[in-house]
């Protein structure tokens, strides 16, 4: 099994990795347009932005992690490059998120999760909480894990 670090977005070149992470699998790969890609949350200080990594050093990975309701976070933009799914990225890169939501005093965690993800966060402890429905015209769907 691959090792991998994850570590918090703390500069303009780690900012500048996660948006390429971002570019290849949300604009390129799914075709999403770039204007609805990056959003007012990517510049505010107090949300949360992860990367992945391999050994190596290369950026494999990213989400963040926003305040959203009382008592609850959202995580959003979670994005492994596609050689790198199925390999335990993304639970690793989720574990330190909800380690993150937990340090924050967050009870919940809620997240819009492509529909063809699904099964990856259900096997996290996330349910469904809602309807499908199109985002980018992209099958999506609520989902919810309590924190406590």
């Amino acid at each position: 099994m691959m090792e991998y670090s994850v570590k918090m977005v703390t500069s303009e070149a780690d900012r500048e990795q996660v948006f390429n992470v971002r570019k290849v699998v949300f604009v390129d790969e799914q075709l999403v347009p770039e204007d609805l890609e990056y959003d007012q949350y990517d510049q505010q200080a107090d949300v949360e932005q992860f990367m992945i990594s391999t050994q190596a050093g290369k950026v494999i990975g990213t989400a963040r992690l926003r305040s959203y309701a009382e008592n609850s976070g959202k995580v959003q933009r979670v994005a492994i490059l596609a050689e790198y799914r199925g390999t335990g990225a993304g639970a690793l890169l989720m574990e330190a998120v909800e380690k993150m939501a937990k340090d924050k005093g967050f009870h919940m965690l809620q997240l819009d999760g492509q529909l063809q993800a699904r099964y990856f966060y259900e096997r996290l402890g996330y349910h469904a909480t809602g309807e499908v429905f199109l985002d980018a015209n992209i099958e999506h769907i609520s989902m919810a894990k309590k924190m406590i």
